[in-house]
């Protein structure tokens, strides 16, 4: 579901005379921007990410890019060891992908993946890389596959303060007639700022950063 509905632009930008098609338009380019660089970076939508990361060797834990991370569906996790150096600084070849079960990780609530070091004894590579009980066990990459994302047709703080910014940033474009979809040709949108090409002038406009407050805390995080 889109973050604001036709619907909701009455609760949240009660002053933006935009109806049918284009609000509808004007709704998706809202979406746009909050999404783009200048606020979340990331779609906030619930949304299928699949993603390769190196694990803290020593405190086998790894971040999650996106947070929420949603249980349902249940994250698939996969581990292998591999392209490191054991204690006598030999390289330990990759190993074979292996699924995680649900019981051998926890999940924080900001998205840190804590690996269980002792289920790993069981395929992991120890001293020298040979297999067996020898140093220490653990994993060196995952891959991962989850959803994350919000649901915007639930009825909470975090979605309504949301829906409020964003309810504020199409009051601020139309207010400022900076509004692309009045009869204009053609739209650009560089990552901080747009320009409207109409038939007889040309609107430039930027966004003040202040509007996008509320959605930079759900940039991917990069570790």
């Amino acid at each position: 579901m889109a973050i604001l509905t036709p619907a909701d632009a009455n609760t949240y930008a009660p002053d933006v005379t935009l109806t049918g098609d284009a609000l509808n338009s004007a709704l998706l380019f809202v979406q746009s921007i909050i999404e783009s660089g200048k606020g979340a970076n990331r779609p906030l939508e619930v949304t299928e990410f699949q993603e390769r990361k190196d694990v803290n060797i020593k405190a086998q834990t790894v971040y999650f890019s996106h947070t929420p991370v949603l249980t349902e569906p249940t994250p698939v996790i996969k581990v292998r060891l591999g392209n490191i150096m054991d204690f006598s600084r030999n390289v330990i070849s990759i190993g074979d992908w292996v699924t995680v079960e649900d019981d051998a990780y926890t999940l924080d609530i900001d998205g840190r993946l804590n690996f269980n070091k002792n289920f790993y004894r069981q395929f992991s590579y120890g001293f020298l890389g040979t297999r067996g009980h020898f140093g220490r066990h653990y994993t060196s990459e995952c891959e991962l596959t989850y959803s994350s994302g919000l649901d915007f047709t639930q009825n909470t703080f975090e979605i309504n303060q949301l829906k409020a910014a964003a309810g504020k940033i199409l009051s601020y474009i139309e207010g400022n007639n900076s509004m692309p979809y009045k009869g204009n040709k053609r739209l650009k949108v560089p990552f901080r700022e747009f320009e409207v090409e109409s038939s007889d002038k040309v609107l430039p406009g930027t966004i003040p950063d202040e509007l996008f407050l509320s959605f930079v805390k759900y940039r991917p995080v990069i570790l």
